[in-house]
């Protein structure tokens, strides 16, 4: 019986295709908080972790888990956390199940390094995956309005990149997108601020893409 239930399984993973809709969409994810992890030494299956903080993005993962219903047997977790000033701090998270149809992008944002291990980088063929779903689910993750409602202007916070990931990731925009970015040091690193001039592009790619719950982080054009 166990046996017909893992040959089941096996069958039903196999028959998932990654579209290029759904890499986009996971490109973006893992440009922001989500991770890819591997149980293999040679990165032959991978499954994608998601984990959203905050009331305000209880919507959004729910969204996400809607969408990856397909890879994941998992019904949200949740757990607290208590900030040092005594405030709760909601989580909420769900893995897909591994998949090899993960492993290219496995395998290119988690490289082995000399030590045998893994870490995020942004490889170097990020541009040819990055579309306009991948901008609205990164800024979903990661982006904010920049300086409240003063300008019509965002930022993604990049700061866990290197300074040669945050220009790789610029140059991208720029070339790719038409998008103007300016890298700007804080004392976490190197944010990615959205030129002014390139804001009502930036909005008309990502806004059709990005949830209601979540455009309170997209200023209304100018």
């Amino acid at each position: 019986m166990i046996n017909s239930m893992n040959k089941k399984l096996k069958l039903y993973k196999e028959s998932l295709v990654l579209t290029n809709g759904m890499r986009g969409i996971i490109v973006g994810l893992l440009l922001g908080d989500a991770n890819l992890q591997t149980l293999t030494q040679h990165g032959k299956t991978w499954r994608l972790r998601i984990v959203q903080g905050g009331n305000n993005h209880l919507e959004y993962i729910q969204h996400l888990r809607t969408l990856l219903d397909p890879w994941t047997d998992m019904n949200l977790g949740t757990n607290n956390e208590t900030t040092k000033d005594g405030k709760v701090y909601n989580k909420w998270y769900f893995n897909t199940l591994t998949f090899a149809q993960f492993a290219e992008l496995g395998n290119a944002f988690y490289p082995l390094n000399l030590n045998n291990r893994r870490s995020k980088v942004i490889p170097p063929q990020i541009g040819d995956w990055i579309t306009d779903k991948s901008l609205a689910y990164w800024f979903m993750d990661d982006g904010s309005r920049k300086w409240g409602d003063k300008v019509a202007g965002v930022r993604f916070c990049s700061e866990s990149f290197t300074r040669d990931e945050v220009d790789l990731l610029i140059s991208i925009l720029n070339t790719k997108f038409g998008i103007i970015g300016v890298a700007n040091k804080d004392s976490k690193g190197w944010r990615i601020n959205i030129s002014t001039k390139s804001y009502d592009k930036f909005y008309d790619l990502v806004k059709p893409h990005v949830i209601p719950s979540m455009t309170y982080k997209l200023p209304n054009k100018k």
